[in-house]
């Protein structure tokens, strides 16, 4: 069976609807203005998806509902190359046609891809809980400048990816801004960090605060734009300073105290005989800052 034709005239539901109706088993192939995408089905299963970074069946078919302009062709027999269990089309239309009425309420959080996400200035609780899914996307927004570099980073399709920013905004946890310029955008160091609580992560046993996923923004040169070289080491020095610098003067053991002495020395802070304090690693890491 060779079935093509318009969307505009012929809707992507309706053509879904008539392959199962007819049991039929190959590839619809589906153009549209935002791009073009495959649905697979097996005697009149929906057994697969593909459209961008969505690679399951509701995920493919929402994306595809967002246009209603474009064409379709219908190539038969074709299998798809890693087929999930047969769906009812009816079941595979209701989930993504309510994901097309949630995806308004999302939109009025995360306009655009391009929107610019950073983490809150202050935690808006002195507890803050979320599931693993969120707590891997505020490591994601600590690494990313944008929502579509947060959607790059976990992996994901922009509907899953968008609701889960939304909802950490919704928390207070993330902040957007379409203005904003890179060098501007919220980040953490020690002395802040100080002073806001902790977030507590998924089975975690005790509260991390969120400065301990962080990495500096890097520049295209390597060097973050607060001075910070871009190498691995050199992050993970920078890290483990600020680790040092949250404990509370008595309880720095003596190991952590010569630790921070040799991480301050290796920056070139000191000269290796002066003493070490907390109060001289916020003053490092405001420096750094600054």
């Amino acid at each position: 069976m060779s079935l093509q034709g318009s969307l505009e005239t012929f809707s992507l539901p309706d053509v879904l609807r008539l392959l199962a109706a007819t049991d039929k088993t190959g590839e619809l192939q589906v153009a549209t203005g935002r791009g073009s995408g495959q649905v697979w089905m097996k005697d009149g299963k929906v057994v697969g998806g593909s459209v961008g970074r969505a690679l399951e069946s509701v995920d493919a078919v929402f994306e595809l509902l967002r246009s209603d302009n474009g064409s379709f062709t219908f190539v038969a027999d074709r299998q798809a190359v890693t087929a999930a269990p047969g769906e009812d089309v009816e079941d595979v239309l209701a989930e993504a046609e309510a994901r097309l009425v949630e995806w308004r309420e999302i939109e009025a959080v995360v306009p655009s891809m391009q929107v610019r996400a950073a983490l809150a200035p202050t935690a808006p609780n002195p507890v803050a809980t979320m599931t693993a899914e969120q707590w891997l996307a505020i490591v994601a927004v600590s690494k990313s400048t944008t929502v579509e570099g947060v959607m790059d980073h976990l992996e994901m399709g922009e509907f899953v990816t968008c609701k889960t920013i939304k909802g950490l905004v919704e928390l207070g946890l993330v902040v957007l801004d379409t203005n904003v310029p890179q060098s501007e955008q919220v980040r953490f160091v020690a002395e802040e960090a100080a002073e806001v609580p902790a977030v507590q992560a998924p089975d975690a046993g005790e509260s991390t605060p969120l400065l301990r996923s962080l990495d500096p923004a890097m520049g295209e040169d390597g060097v973050g734009e607060d001075g910070v070289g871009g190498d691995d080491d050199t992050v993970e020095r920078w890290q483990e300073i600020a680790r040092l610098a949250e404990l509370d003067e008595d309880e720095m053991t003596d190991a952590e105290r010569a630790r921070a002495s040799e991480l301050m020395e290796e920056a070139g802070a000191i000269d290796g005989t002066e003493p070490i304090n907390r109060g001289v690693l916020l003053k490092f890491l405001s420096s750094v800052r600054n």
